[in-house]
């Protein structure tokens, strides 16, 4: 009998390599994870790297805007036109911080307008003269609010005056309140 007082098995072949091919694939998978989070990482920074590039070039757009109105004014001659977004800087401002900040924005937005209306509702019933306030401001007061006019109104016609206040108070308040909410509430905002 051929073979009978071997006691050792020949290596099973099949075993190791299922072994073998299992390592390689769990390396491969290791492998690929590490690359698709290099590629989150790159094409998240491409996105800041390109909405810098965008920024820089509406900052370099109005740089251009401002020196041509410049060089006119100093040389006597006619400003350039304004384009249609810099004539209304509202919109155009409160759709990038939406857009930048999203519920942040809109809650500091609605906050600072609550505020601002607010104060001009009680400056009115307080007795504040309105009428000499506009008048100091350029405003002529019959144009501007009827003198009917009932103190809510009134009120309400001072709040629009006070847009451009509203607006810089949104911008400047709303990156902190946005570092300060997600650090509180990080499922909201």
């Amino acid at each position: 009998s051929s073979g009978s007082g071997s006691s050792s098995s020949p290596p099973n072949t099949t075993t190791d390599s299922r072994e073998t091919l299992q390592a390689k694939v769990h390396r491969l998978r290791l492998q690929a994870d590490a690359l698709e989070q290099s590629l989150e990482t790159a094409a998240a920074d491409s996105k800041v790297a390109q909405k810098l590039r965008d920024e820089v070039a509406e900052l370099e757009r109005q740089l251009e805007l401002l020196e041509q109105k410049q060089d006119a004014l100093l040389h006597g001659q006619p400003t350039p036109a304004t384009p249609a977004a810099e004539q209304q800087p509202n919109e155009r401002g409160v759709r990038h911080l939406i857009r930048k900040y999203g519920r942040t924005a809109l809650v500091v937005y609605t906050g600072v307008s609550l505020s601002i209306f607010g104060t001009a509702y009680y400056a009115v019933i307080s007795g504040l003269d309105v009428e000499n306030l506009l008048r100091s401001m350029g405003i002529e007061p019959g144009k501007f609010i009827s003198p009917s006019a009932g103190q809510a109104i009134i009120a309400y016609g001072l709040y629009k005056v006070c847009t451009p206040l509203k607006l810089a108070l949104t911008a400047a308040v709303t990156p902190s309140a946005a570092t300060f909410l997600k650090s509180k509430f990080p499922r909201f905002f």
